[in-house]
């Protein structure tokens, strides 16, 4: 399981803002033993910036997953922008529900 490290920004941002700095970097570390962190680089910078869909932190993370081999994207957020053709997106719940049991 893979996540970016813009996920981790983005958590460790508004975790801060809850519980402080320390706790947040402490959950933070926590999450980490349990999820890889896909890399993000030029070439993938490029892809999102030249991606004609609307939202470039989207195709980040996008772009990332693909060259991590994620065989699905899972995300809370229901406006998220990806390609229909690509990678499937799923909620957490439906994740669990189909992959639960591995």
């Amino acid at each position: 399981m893979y996540c970016t490290p813009l996920t981790f920004a983005n958590c460790a941002y508004t975790a801060r803002k809850n519980v402080g700095y320390e706790q947040a970097v402490k959950g933070l570390r926590l999450l980490k033993q349990f999820v890889k962190a896909a890399t993000m680089d030029d070439r993938q910078v490029s892809h999102a910036l030249n991606s004609d869909m609307p939202d470039f932190e989207d195709m980040l993370q996008y772009e990332a997953a693909v060259d991590a081999g994620c065989e699905v994207i899972v995300t809370r957020d229901k406006k998220r922008h990806f390609p229909a053709d690509g990678i499937p997106v799923m909620s957490p719940e439906a994740f669990l529900s189909t992959y639960g049991n591995l």
